[in-house]
């Protein structure tokens, strides 16, 4: 819960420092390129299909050019290094991520503390107490 509220608090604060109008000014041109796609009978256009093919030479040039417009952007956030590195000091500290899953009637989890550059999984036995 805290952890929601402390990343919440850092990008309210950055929104509040951009200013709206820079962004639009200075955001590249994303080309509408219309596509139709029919899907049980219903046909469906996508402006921006074109975007989905990551191994296309435009797509790549697009996806370089948004990449360097928000690093410009994120850099120029006053405090942007004191807020990057107190949030990799809570994240080396405070991070473990457990995720579950339940994969052919057992229960596996994933502990990774990123600090410590581990990662372990474990499964116990069947669900129901048979193995």
């Amino acid at each position: 819960m805290r952890a929601n509220f402390f990343l919440s608090l850092v990008v309210i604060a950055g929104a509040f420092t951009l200013n709206d109008a820079t962004l639009a000014e200075s955001a590249p041109d994303t080309p509408k390129k219309p596509v139709a796609t029919e899907y049980h009978g219903v046909t469906v256009e996508d402006p921006y299909q074109w975007l989905e093919a990551d191994d296309d030479s435009q797509v790549k040039a697009w996806s370089d050019a948004q990449n360097q417009q928000t690093r410009k952007n994120l850099d120029s956030f006053p405090d942007r290094a004191a807020i990057e590195k107190q949030l990799q000091e809570w994240v080396r500290e405070n991070f473990a991520e457990l995720f579950l899953a339940r994969l052919a009637a057992r229960n596996f989890v994933r502990h990774e503390i990123p600090a410590a550059e581990t990662t372990a999984a474990v499964g116990d036995a069947r669900v129901g107490g048979r193995s």
